[in-house]
């Protein structure tokens, strides 16, 4: 099987980006540094869609079941919304505090996302609806993780988990009606940065600062494989929608491509002129897309 670049926008932003997600309705979504989120449209030579101003840097994004819904943490403290079917929406804000909303997951049958805090909190949001005003109350239920700062969430494609990575490398998986303890993952010792599920919401993929991939099963916690060959920090992983492939993105500015099957790289993409800071796979899984400190979307 032959890999390679297919489409690339060499100053997709001003600045870093450092979140990416891919929606259900085939368009990347990108957060940077510059204070912007941006809408791409893959099939129209990454054509840009649409541009939203924020006013610190977009720290993540994630985007509904649907694709209809785009959601950004900021380092400005706030969770935005945005209503991506039409072709301008204003943002719906909900204020959360000074580095008390950093990564972002979007549940993917409920309307609620989830954020990681500085206390080492879950806190998870009801998606507000766009026909009331803003100013209305939305207060998180909060899970307390073991770890310091919550650095990565991440909902299980079946809806019923939430694995928390966090700064001091600790790996948790809670469930989400119960808010009670699943599993607790031993093996890092760093920052865990991302963190991916299989489609069949068995198998939990982590990547940490200790230059590794592990491979957890998530129902009690045990770790069955790890991934090595990057030289720095592992900053991104995504699964393919077929569990085929695993991807990774490091401060080594490289992209692999793992084929979980063989437990072997099959591909090393060096494109990128800095750190990789977000990975993501097309709905059918058969492109990739990757963004970094050298504000490129490739």
């Amino acid at each position: 099987m032959a890999f390679r670049v297919e489409r690339s926008q060499s100053k997709a932003h001003d600045d870093s980006i450092w979140a990416i997600d891919w929606t259900k309705n085939n368009e990347i979504i990108t957060g940077g540094v510059d204070q912007s989120m941006k809408i791409w449209k893959p099939e129209s030579d990454l054509a840009l869609s649409q541009t939203y101003s924020f006013e610190l840097a977009v720290v993540s994004v994630a985007a509904s079941n649907d694709g209809q819904i785009a959601a950004a943490s900021s380092m400005d403290g706030n969770l935005s919304f945005f209503d991506l079917s039409k072709p301008i929406s204003k943002a719906f804000i909900i204020p959360c505090g000074p580095l008390e909303t950093w990564s972002l997951a979007y549940h993917p049958q409920q309307n609620i996302v989830a954020t990681g805090t500085q206390k080492g909190h879950i806190s998870i949001y009801n998606v507000p609806c766009f026909d009331k005003p803003e100013g209305t109350q939305h207060r998180p239920v909060d899970i307390a993780t073991s770890g310091k700062f919550t650095m990565s969430t991440k909902f299980s494609p079946d809806g019923k988990f939430i694995a928390v990575g966090s700064q001091d490398g600790k790996v948790e998986v809670f469930n989400v009606e119960s808010r009670q303890l699943v599993a607790f993952m031993k093996g890092h010792v760093k920052p865990v940065r991302s963190l991916a599920f299989s489609t069949d919401s068995s198998l939990l993929f982590t990547a940490s600062d200790d230059h590794h991939l592990n491979v957890y099963d998530v129902h009690n916690g045990e770790q069955i494989g790890t991934f090595s060959g990057h030289q720095s920090w592992v900053l991104s992983v995504a699964a393919s929608p077929d569990d085929r492939f695993i991807a990774s993105g490091s401060n080594d500015k490289r992209v692999k491509l793992w084929d979980f099957r063989n437990k072997e790289c099959v591909h090393t993409f060096d494109n990128h002129q800095g750190a990789v800071w977000g990975v993501a796979f097309n709905p059918d899984g058969t492109k990739l897309a990757s963004v970094g400190d050298d504000a490129a979307l490739n």
